[in-house]
């Protein structure tokens, strides 16, 4: 029993991990190719629009807000996915919130410091900002989640 416990709590923190290797692959691309990545996502997304007005779109506002919204949603998994290791591992709620809080701002901290060693890749405190935010709504999403379940789990049946 022990065994499986200590096997069920490594076992979550794989998804940590692994948002954490698609995020420093994603950072370790150059300017160029992550800036051709993300052209490419704008382009299907301006392409996808059947109402006409392609052309009013701005590419250049449109490619800056899907850079910013990848940010935001990498980081959201990854704020989803260390509270859920946290909680899983035993730590308290009020604790686990604070720690992988901290836990993704230091890694969007160092993610930026890595990206100064990628050529045509710089450092921006904005996208730490935009990286914080994005984990602080997956870990309160998670919160709620978990909030909502017990509450519906402890409600006495009313049928």
């Amino acid at each position: 029993m022990i065994e499986f416990m200590m096997t069920r709590k490594l076992f979550v923190w794989l998804p940590v991990i692994l948002c954490m290797v698609v995020i420093f692959a994603f950072s370790s691309q150059s300017g160029e190719v992550s800036n051709d990545l993300s052209k490419e996502l704008t382009q299907e997304i301006v392409l996808s629009r059947d109402d006409g007005q392609r052309d009013a779109v701005n590419i250049v506002n449109l490619n800056f807000i899907v850079r910013k919204v990848a940010h935001f949603a990498l980081y959201f998994l990854l704020g989803l996915t260390i509270i859920n290791a946290l909680t899983v591992s035993g730590v308290v709620m009020s604790r686990s919130v604070i720690a992988g809080l901290l836990l993704c701002i230091l890694f969007a901290f160092s993610d930026e410091l890595h990206q100064m060693l990628i050529p045509g890749r710089d450092a921006r405190w904005q996208d730490v900002l935009i990286d914080s935010l994005g984990a602080f709504a997956g870990i309160i999403l998670y919160r709620l989640g978990v909030a909502v379940w017990f509450y519906r789990k402890t409600m006495p049946d009313t049928r």
